[in-house]
């Protein structure tokens, strides 16, 4: 009788770090539009808004024969400022549907995202596009909530990664390490 070799397990095939399934909905949608929009003090229209406001009030207390043109040219910068930070949510939402993140602009059977997160990259797999792959060390910027982890990249696409579909301990180890790697490479 032939002595026969025991068969050597097979090695696991590698595994991401995290795996998150879910269907999208508008609610997703709006919560990343939502993070994604400079709220308050950090929206670039507020600040140029509030600079222009000031160097306003200064130039017409410093400049005693302050042309009155000067200062209805600045009142209406301030005004058209004012009104762009007030759109700047609708802009963002644009980009985001424009990417394919709009919920209600996809048939049900393509609202399936699957996201995987490696040590060194993210995987986003839907049903209407091929797989994204996005290294971590290209991370522009995370923002999260309690529910919802988006990863924005400097060629300006995105990964979302709901709460729902992880376990809270494996959120925010996932947010943890996103975070970490973005922080830590390419900066």
């Amino acid at each position: 009788m032939p002595h026969s070799k025991p068969k050597r397990p097979e090695a696991p095939a590698e595994k991401p770090a995290f795996h998150a399934s879910y269907e999208l909905t508008s609610l997703m949608t709006q919560e990343a539009t939502s993070l994604l929009v400079p709220g308050g003090a950090t929206n670039p229209a507020y600040i140029a808004c509030a600079v222009c406001l000031v160097a306003l009030v200064a130039f017409c207390l410093l400049v005693p024969d302050a042309n009155p043109a000067v200062a209805v040219a600045g009142a209406v910068a301030c005004a058209v400022l004012l009104v762009v930070a007030g759109r700047w949510g609708d802009a963002v939402a644009r980009r985001v549907a424009a990417q394919g993140w709009n919920a209600v602009a996809l048939p049900e059977d393509a609202r399936r995202v699957t996201v995987d997160v490696w040590p060194d990259r993210i995987e986003v797999a839907r049903a209407d596009r091929d797989a994204e792959v996005m290294p971590l060390a290209e991370v522009k910027d995370v923002k999260h909530s309690d529910s919802m982890i988006v990863v924005r990249f400097r060629d300006g696409s995105l990964a979302l990664v709901p709460r729902r579909a992880l376990s809270l301990q494996r959120f925010h180890a996932c947010l943890a390490l996103v975070e970490s790697r973005g922080a830590s490479e390419g900066r």
